[in-house]
């Protein structure tokens, strides 16, 4: 037989070639001519400016076909290169003559989310055996769901016997399933999520999803029962100097003796900024454990891991969050009176309240309740679309900025931990990537001001590891994929892109265009004394990017202001109409906050002001 010399071939791919409208989580596939080596399949997937999307790349040899599933959903609205590098071999070991290349383009946001989510991976897998009988069992979906639709009804685990009683939660893209007693030796179990969990958009997944996996049998020793931390709890306030972390008791299914704990802690408030700290211990009481030297006015993460003599595996607990300070303090603001939409004002909070609910701020107004006739405040949710009014489980939280309008006025009063000054300080933004929807309410997370230029940008993958950054707003192209550059603020009813400085305890817009970006608020860019170079500076760039937006606008029509971009959701309503008054929430054009004169809009939207209309700011 003669010697295979015809190198492969790449015969469809998918999205095709040039093809618009693909869903930023589509995957990206490569049919092949004949068989190939998996070990030479290299893709290399990039936007316009050049950046590269992080993925898996699979291979199913009976099919041919080669799968590059992106880490984080792609970008709405853009276009990638996908290249299969020339090292591509077949099984005789001809390469591919040259690279092979194609473009798609994703669809904008404004398009209708119309795909169904699915689920992607599974714990324990489909068909695996040996699984541990205090195993958690989870699903990973494609995109966020609707919380609300992840319940006993739409993800169940069952046996011969019938469902199992346990316990769900859902975070992120992931939903998990804990059961309330141990599995038993050697039984098949089946997982099963209807079609009725839905994502943000509401579709729901096409057909049931399940799987089944076999436990362990009766010789197989399980680990040690997941623990719990204990104290500092969830989102606690604990003072500097030693902080003992306690945990749960020990406990293992087998009775196994408890040999060592893990205690592992870092920064929550800045990814990379100090390396991760664990400690081992192996004698003494260990459920808990001591910690000194922790800088004040920090957020910090903790976890606990247990393993037992048996097994020797280590059990982890959820991550709990606590913030140190030596001291607590208090923040009062005042609220003039106001009805009118234009008297919104936007707030933010520079410390980690000792009651971050929404009764907090109300102990001393209106009797300590929120009464929506006379008040509204709330926090907008891209994930949703809307606000978060008080009563609704909105949260105070340093680095979030809340629109406040009180009939009569108010003043406001939050005890607490005060953010630290002196460290780098990490906010991190929410995106919605079914709808493309980034807008978030930001402020200032300490007692200090900053400039926006130099405020830095910094991406993560799925798994929290940095893939892009840190880099300074500054130093960012117009176009790139993370934010939208402009920072607005709200005055007289409108909006206004034309600011250059975050004060503190006020409140600003930014637009994320994608997930799992941060902004961090570096100490080095508290305002100094060369603010009105920054400011001029800043101004001029503000003028030359609009002057070259309207001159190919000559007539100033509406429409010209409408196309100058998205800007952010207007607040949620007035107290003139009643409370079923509700604003627009869904962020819009510029004319939803410009009059028919075309003057006016564009003193809305803070272009052709005096200079020294900022002079003061």
């Amino acid at each position: 037989e003669p010697a295979d010399t015809t190198p492969p071939e790449v015969i469809s791919v998918t999205p095709g070639d040039n093809e618009t409208g693909v869903a930023p989580n589509a995957e990206i596939t490569a049919v092949f001519s004949e068989s190939v080596e998996e070990s030479s399949l290299v893709f290399s997937v990039s936007d316009t400016s050049g950046k590269r999307t992080d993925g898996t790349v699979s291979y199913d040899a009976d099919t041919m076909t080669a799968v590059f599933t992106p880490e984080t959903a792609l970008a709405y609205g853009m276009t990638y290169t996908v290249t299969i590098s020339a090292q591509l071999a077949d099984l005789a070991g001809n390469a591919m003559p040259a690279d092979y290349s194609w473009i798609f383009t994703t669809m904008t946001a404004s398009e209708t989310d119309t795909e169904p989510p699915f689920v992607k991976t599974t714990v324990p897998a489909a068909d695996e055996s040996g699984v541990a009988l205090n195993a958690a069992i989870s699903a990973t979906f494609s995109e966020v769901m609707d919380a609300s639709s992840i319940h006993e009804n739409t993800f169940f685990v069952s046996d011969d016997n019938g469902s199992l009683p346990g316990t769900i939660k859902y975070s992120g893209t992931t939903a998990s399933f804990t059961p309330q007693m141990l599995m038993t030796h050697s039984m098949t179990y089946t997982v099963t999520i209807t079609a009725e969990a839905k994502d943000l958009a509401g579709n729901s997944m096409e057909a049931d999803y399940s799987w089944s996996f076999t436990t362990a049998g009766a010789d197989y020793n399980n680990p040690a029962d997941t623990p719990s931390a204990v104290y500092p709890e969830d989102n606690a306030l604990v003072y500097a100097g030693t902080v003992t972390l306690q945990a749960s008791e020990f406990s293992d299914p087998e009775g196994d003796m408890h040999v060592e704990s893990r205690w592992r802690i870092k920064r929550a408030d800045c990814s990379d900024c100090d390396e991760p700290q664990e400690y081992a211990a192996t004698s003494g009481d260990l459920t808990n454990y001591s910690i000194s030297g922790l800088y004040p006015g920090v957020r910090y993460s903790w976890k606990v891991g247990y393993k037992d003599a048996g097994n020797g595996n280590i059990s982890w607990s959820e991550a709990c969050f606590f913030t140190t300070n030596v001291s607590e303090i208090s923040a009062t603001m005042r609220i003039e009176p106001g009805i009118t939409v234009a008297d919104y004002r936007m707030m933010s909070f520079f410390l980690y309240p000792n009651n971050p609910t929404c009764d907090g701020l109300f102990e001393h107004e209106a009797g300590g309740k929120y009464d929506r006739k006379n008040f509204r405040v709330g926090t907008y949710s891209p994930e949703t679309g809307d606000y978060i009014e008080c009563g609704a489980n909105m949260v105070i939280e340093p680095g979030r900025s809340y629109w406040f309008l009180a009939r009569n006025g108010m003043n406001i009063t939050a005890n607490g931990m005060p953010v630290s000054i002196y460290h780098d300080i990490d906010v991190a933004l929410r995106y919605n990537p079914a709808s493309g929807n980034g807008w978030n309410m930001i402020a200032s997370p300490n007692n200090a001001d900053y400039f926006w230029d130099d405020v830095q940008v910094i991406a993560y993958n799925d798994a929290g590891n940095i893939i892009f950054g840190p880099v300074a707003v500054a130093d960012l192209p117009e176009q790139n994929p993370y934010i939208d550059t402009r920072l607005w603020r709200w005055e007289n009813g409108g909006y206004a892109f034309d600011t250059f400085l975050i004060e503190k305890t006020e409140g600003y817009w930014v637009k994320a265009k994608a997930g799992n970006v941060s902004l961090r608020f570096p100490m080095r860019a508290q305002t100094t004394a060369v603010a009105g170079n920054r400011k001029s500076d800043y101004l001029f760039k503000i003028g030359k990017n609009w002057i070259t937006s309207l001159i190919s606008n000559l007539n100033f029509s509406r429409q010209a202001i409408a196309d100058a971009g998205d800007s952010p959701p207007m607040p949620m309503g007035s107290l003139n109409a009643g409370v079923s008054e509700k604003s627009d929430a869904g962020g819009g054009c510029f004319i939803s906050t410009a009059s028919g004169d075309y003057t006016n809009s564009l003193s809305k939207i803070g272009f052709f002001r005096p200079y020294s209309d900022f002079s003061n700011r």
